[in-house]
C-alpha cells in the first residue's frame, strides 16, 4: 500500500509534544502529487486497517504508526443545590414576617398593662 505523507502537518501527543508527519491517505498505486506531499510503501496498511487520521509518519525514521489517542478524562460535575421558584422564596419570605409579627405581638400582650386604673 502507498501512504500518503503530509509533512506540513505534525501529529502531537496530549501533552503537545510532536509524534511525526500527518498520514494523509493510503492508496493503491502513487500518483503525482505536490511538493511537500510525498508517499511511502508500508506493506503493513491496509483499506482495513482503519482511518488514516489514527495513523502518523515518523519523520525521524520513515515508520509509519498507528496512535490512538487515550480517552479523555471525564470530570463529573459539581452537585448542584436545587434552584427554589419565587413561589417558595415569597412563601417562606412570607412565613418568615408572620413569625416575626406574631412574636412581636405575643410579647406585646404579656406584658404588664400599666395603663389601666
Amino acid at each position: 500500500m502507498k501512504v500518503l505523507i503530509n509533512p506540513l502537518v505534525k501529529v502531537r501527543d496530549v501533552d503537545g509534544n510532536i509524534l511525526g508527519s500527518k498520514v494523509e491517505y493510503y492508496y493503491d498505486e502513487v500518483f503525482e502529487v505536490a511538493q511537500p506531499f510525498f508517499f511511502v510503501d508500508n506493506a503493513d496498511i491496509t483499506l482495513e486497517s482503519g482511518d488514516p487520521q489514527f495513523f502518523y509518519y515518523k519523520d525521524d525514521t520513515g515508520e509509519i504508526i498507528k496512535y490512538i489517542r487515550p480517552e479523555p478524562v471525564i470530570i463529573p460535575a459539581a452537585p448542584v443545590a436545587p434552584q427554589k421558584t419565587m413561589e417558595q422564596l415569597i412563601e417562606e419570605a412570607v412565613a418568615a414576617k408572620l413569625a416575626e409579627m406574631l412574636a412581636a405581638n405575643s410579647t406585646s400582650n404579656t406584658s404588664p398593662d400599666t395603663t389601666s386604673p
